[in-house]
């Protein structure tokens, strides 16, 4: 067991593939079940603010009208209740910042504002070629999605979570090399191996058993598990 999880070749790769693979495979099907469980509502609520019309990156049906709804989405960590708007303002060009601040996706004559906790993206509907939106259009959208939803999250969530862990790794792994390199007898490939063993186990750990492993916790841990990996298995010659 020693030999094939520090001596084996490209094992920490396979690890960290492998489960990604696997994470990206749950949380694809489970976002694909909610997609397709919610479509039946997300069609129904569109009713409320279809058709509409935009010409040269402007909406111009329904003319100077607000279409407001709201959502409940949950309660917080705090408790608090949860909600986002979905807003539809063509009285306006442009929504002021006064306009937009509760989460949620808002929508003025000219431009889209998709608001949440973390910041606000605004973009021109200049960059959307003229159509018009009706229930026929959107109802194939929605099918679409169903249909797609699936792989295309699979790939997006593989993409992040590779580049995630790839990043996170190579930093605990310096970091371990660089407060551990005097005491134990480890190069860095050694380290970074045991590093990548043992962040996979302890994500694996938070994700799917829910125990509660802060940044710090997991640092020290991955320490103490490359120095009494190495202590034990490779003793520093006297």
């Amino acid at each position: 067991m020693k030999k094939f999880l520090l001596e084996t070749r490209w094992i920490g790769v396979l690890t960290v593939a492998v489960f990604s693979l696997i994470v990206s495979y749950v949380a694809a099907n489970q976002a694909a079940l909610f997609v397709k469980s919610a479509a039946p509502t997300i069609m129904a609520e569109a009713q409320y603010f279809l058709p509409v019309t935009i010409v040269n990156g402007t909406i111009v049906e329904p003319k100077d009208t607000v279409i407001h709804k709201s959502y409940a989405v949950g309660k917080s960590a705090t408790g608090e209740d949860m909600s986002v708007e979905v807003v539809l303002d063509t009285r306006t060009d442009e929504l002021s910042a006064d306009a937009i601040n509760n989460q949620g996706l808002y929508f003025s004559r000219k431009f889209m504002y998709a608001v949440s906790r973390q910041k606000t993206e605004i973009r021109s509907l200049s960059d959307f070629p003229d159509m018009v939106i009706d229930s026929e259009m959107f109802e194939a959208g929605v099918k679409w999605l169903e249909a797609n939803v699936n792989k295309y999250l699979f790939l997006a969530i593989l993409a992040g979570l590779l580049g995630f862990f790839a990043v996170a790794i190579l930093l605990y792994s310096a970091l371990s090399q660089l407060l551990l390199g005097k005491y134990v007898s480890a190069d860095f490939p050694r380290t970074l191996r045991i590093t990548t063993l043992a962040y996979i186990a302890l994500t694996a750990l938070a994700w799917f058993a829910g125990l509660s492993i802060g940044l710090i916790i997991k640092f020290v841990m991955i320490l103490l598990a490359n120095f009494g990996v190495n202590r034990i298995c490779y003793p520093k010659p006297e």
